[in-house]
């Protein structure tokens, strides 16, 4: 994607960029050959003929226009993998026709030094051995010269490709996770609204009017907070507690004396970052599950704490408990871990606990994220 978009942004810088790369790579490849040339003359004691010798270390300059021709030859047959006998076979067949024309471009151009140059030349060189020992010798190096640069674009095309790919995928599986999340929320949000709005209903066919109302007043307050963070996957525990008090306070007008809440939350806590809607949903199950079913009063304790490098969340009641079997069933457990395992893969704890004489505690311990939004 990356590579596509820089092809696509700058495609006569990368075109230069390719030119010089290729271009100081021969030069480098003549001054390399020169400099062990002239060491090999010094070592065997023979006369060192620097400019002669530099003249003929010219040809190298040749792989400039036959590199670029060696890549067009890539780009026209490239290597396929599902085929790769008959595109290997095919390129050393190009390969012997690439390297005929090479020498014969090497031969046109020592006979032009030969002929430039020959008072200077012949008093070291043989130019007629020298050419046919660059046919007899040189041939096969040449051969590997051009499989080196075919296989070093095929590779690289293929790195680029997968990487391209693995970008793709990343990506697409973020927008999955994403989308995942999203939908759970919007399952999540359903679920009490309806809960909500039979609570209002039911105080308005007793006459509670003056309760319907601040209830609904309460609602709409709840609604008007969660709808100015549609997009956010991570908020800190002090707005997702904003959150939980709202709607306690829609559930202590529908329970009245029968629930009581308190909080134990420490200030080092409140800015840690935590999924969004995580702790409001088991606030909820709490009470549907715990709370209502009994007759007498109830109490939610809610506290957080830090330890080990994570943070932990706890919800405790002291209603009927949980039936261990029933622990997953409906939309909000489930969503819940499936919503933690998106954001964190296997690294956080959800468990829940049943307490004696009754009573369940709902502990949550997640990764500190300080810096996620």
């Amino acid at each position: 994607m990356t590579e596509s978009i820089t092809k696509k942004l700058f495609p006569k810088a990368r075109r230069i960029h390719k030119i010089l790369f290729v271009t100081f790579a021969c030069i480098a490849l003549v001054i390399l050959t020169y400099f062990q040339d002239i060491a090999s003359m010094s070592v065997q004691g023979q006369p060192v003929y620097y400019w002669q010798t530099f003249i003929f270390h010219i040809k190298w300059l040749l792989w400039i226009p036959f590199s670029f021709l060696a890549i067009s030859l890539a780009k026209r047959f490239p290597v396929d993998l599902k085929s790769f006998s008959p595109s290997i076979s095919r390129h050393i067949g190009i390969a012997i026709l690439f390297t005929i024309v090479f020498d014969i471009a090497m031969t046109i151009l020592m006979l032009l030094m030969v002929w430039l140059f020959s008072g200077a030349l012949f008093d070291y060189f043989n130019p007629k051995k020298y050419i046919i020992a660059n046919w007899v010798y040189n041939f096969h190096y040449e051969m590997i010269i051009y499989l080196l640069i075919i296989t070093a674009y095929n590779s690289l095309q293929y790195i680029l490709k997968y990487r391209e790919e693995a970008i793709i995928n990343l990506s697409l599986k973020n927008q999955v996770a994403t989308a995942q999340n999203q939908l759970l929320k919007m399952q999540m949000q359903p679920h009490f609204l309806f809960n909500t709005h039979h609570s209002i209903i039911s105080l308005m066919s007793l006459n509670k009017t003056k309760e319907a109302a601040e209830m609904l007043t309460k609602l709409s307050d709840l609604l008007r907070k969660t709808l100015d963070m549609p997009n956010k996957e991570f908020v800190t525990l002090k707005e997702e507690i904003d959150l939980v008090k709202l709607y306690l306070d829609i559930q202590l007008i529908r329970f009245g004396d029968r629930l009581n809440v308190t909080y134990n939350l420490p200030e080092e806590t409140l800015n840690k970052k935590v999924p969004v809607f995580i702790v409001q949903p088991l606030v909820e199950n709490a009470i549907r599950h715990g709370i209502e079913p009994v007759s007498d009063s109830g109490n939610i304790k809610i506290s957080s704490f830090l330890k080990h490098h994570k943070l932990l969340i706890n919800i405790e009641d002291d209603g009927v408990g949980f039936i261990q079997k029933s622990q997953d069933t409906g939309i909000g457990l489930s969503n819940i871990r499936e919503r933690l395992k998106n954001h964190f893969g296997e690294n956080y704890v959800l468990q829940i606990e049943k307490r004696e004489p009754r009573g369940t505690i709902i502990e949550i311990e997640l990764p500190l994220l300080n810096q996620r939004t």
